[in-house]
């Protein structure tokens, strides 16, 4: 119903815009901002109607507050219109807004580059397509912002908006200012190094990372050596040993996708600044923290292993050994470490190929300190996600023959739990109806005294029967 409404309404508040009232043009931008966010999109047919209040709004240097409440309408339409409602009135509106980057007051300041973010996305889309004629506009866009990013005496806020929309210009529009980003890279890496503004430079050149388009990443550092790339992942592997954990959070995350992205364009020594770093971030104090380093150890390994699995062997695996056995483990962690064993034994690497990391898992299970229930539940999941990951599948076979001659009634029954407990780990992602006896195994194992035995036992046949119904279905009572 409101959105039959809208063209009256678009028709009223326009007339509002113009007022000589002060008051009500706020108002009407209000209402305009209100309108936006319950009906995203709704403005589509109505952006010509609205840009001439935009713009005289944007003029009145007599109320800031009027100016502010039409850069955050603008920002919020930018952000929820496609492109090409807002294309053919970026030309006008754009050198505007520009001139209020430079305006004495921060918080106009701030509001005109979160614009200016949004105008940039507008330009191009989606990168590196051309369908709007954007590279005029460039360089006085990337004039005006560079020009607050290298500006010293200003209030954070608007250093942080400085660095993201310079981010998503490069990002953007790189290709079009490719002799302008060495030195704004440069000062990227500067504010990357300044305690204030260091988290919101992390998420941008994570963001760089990321770009369709060259973003200068691996051009040579001006005045050192190696590249930008490197020097970047030098210092985000020295923010994981802060005691700031956003910056710790950030630093994680956008190594992940560094490493992901340009892996290849780094050296033996940069994989080994940021994994001398990992083992005191993969602990039980810090779950999360714990599950961002697992997920980055996941990416290097597929990045290159063959580069990172000695050292991960020396450094992050013990810590993973550990962790697996903690009671806390569980959700997204847990799940990080069985992606980051999979991905070794997927890649088969020694010393922490499909045997060797076996061995220690099975290892953990004659410990001499008791482990807990939940303790050998984790155990059967990492043993269970080898198997799935095995590269060769004579592997698991090997395997589950010696879990299914562990279900003989003379053995203990602690070790009879786990190996049911693996059996219905890997059935459940692997189809076992070709083992032989493995299904009368099973329900021998209901006959046995111990409650625990019944009970993984049925854990056991419910999983592997999930893994193949159509053949198990018919042996389930």
């Amino acid at each position: 119903a409101l959105l039959h409404e809208v063209p009256r309404l678009i028709k009223a508040i326009s007339r509002q815009l113009k007022a000589r009232t002060v008051k009500t043009r706020i108002a009407a931008f209000h209402t305009l901002r209100q309108l936006t966010s319950s009906l995203p999109g709704c403005l589509a047919t109505h952006a010509a109607a609205l840009v001439p209040g935009v713009e005289k709004a944007f003029k009145d240097a007599a109320s800031n507050n009027l100016r502010i409440e039409a850069l955050s309408f603008m920002q919020l339409a930018l952000s929820s219109h496609a492109p090409c409602v807002f294309q053919p009135h970026v030309a006008h509106l754009l050198p505007i807004v520009l001139t209020l980057v430079n305006d004495r007051y921060y918080k106009i300041t701030a509001e005109a580059l979160r614009v200016c973010t949004g105008f940039v996305k507008v330009l191009r889309p989606y990168p590196p397509a051309e369908d709007f004629a954007f590279r005029p506009l460039v360089p006085p866009l990337f004039s005006t912002v560079k020009g607050r990013l290298t500006a010293q005496d200003q209030d954070q806020e608007v250093k942080e908006c400085a660095i993201v929309c310079m981010g998503t210009a490069i990002c953007h529009l790189g290709d079009a200012c490719s002799s302008e980003l060495a030195s704004t890279l440069a000062i990227i890496l500067e504010r990357l190094r300044n305690e204030i503004t260091r988290v919101t430079a992390v998420k941008t050149f994570a963001a760089l990372a990321t770009a369709s388009i060259d973003s200068g990443l691996t051009s040579p550092l001006a005045g050192g050596s190696g590249t930008v790339l490197q020097a970047v992942v030098a210092e985000l592997a020295s923010f994981l040993r802060k005691s700031n954990r956003p910056l710790r959070q950030a630093s994680l995350s956008a190594l992940d996708t560094i490493m992901s992205t340009h892996g290849k364009h780094l050296t033996q020594s940069d994989y080994d600044a940021v994994l001398d770093e990992m083992p005191s971030l993969v602990v039980e104090g810090d779950m999360h923290i714990a599950h961002l380093a697992l997920a980055l150890a996941t990416t290097v390994v597929n990045t290159n292993a063959a580069a990172v699995v000695p050292k991960l062997a020396e450094k992050v695996q013990p810590k993973a050994l550990a962790l697996l056995q903690s009671a806390l483990l569980q959700g997204q962690p847990l799940r990080s470490l069985l992606n980051y064993f999979g991905a070794l034994v997927a890649h088969g690497t020694p010393p922490l190929d499909f045997v060797s990391l076996t061995t220690q898992l099975l290892a953990l299970t004659s410990s001499p300190c008791a482990l807990s229930k939940h303790s050998f539940e984790a155990i059967s999941q990492a043993v269970a996600a080898c198997c799935t990951a095995a590269p060769q599948p004579a592997q698991r076979a090997a395997m589950v023959a010696a879990f299914v001659r562990q279900l003989e009634p003379n053995e203990p029954a602690p070790k009879r739990v786990f190996a049911l407990l693996c059996l219905g780990e890997i059935g459940a992602k692997n189809d076992l109806s070709s083992v032989d006896g493995l299904v009368d195994a099973l329900m021998a194992a209901f006959a046995a005294n111990s409650e625990e035995v019944k009970n993984a036992a049925s854990f056991a046949l419910g999983n592997i029967a999930a893994g193949n119904l159509p053949h198990y279905l018919p042996h389930l009572p």
